[in-house]
């Protein structure tokens, strides 16, 4: 799989909920999985 490094402006406290819920490492991850449940 090929990946893609974007940038993105969102609101601070929605980042900062992803950010406790996804781990110290895991936001990509989260991200990704959340924007493919949206696309489905």
């Amino acid at each position: 799989m090929t990946l893609a490094k974007v940038s993105l402006t969102l609101n601070e406290a929605l980042v900062g909920e992803a950010r406790h819920i996804a781990g110290r490492r895991g936001l990509s991850r989260y991200m990704a999985r959340a924007l493919r449940n949206q696309l489905q």
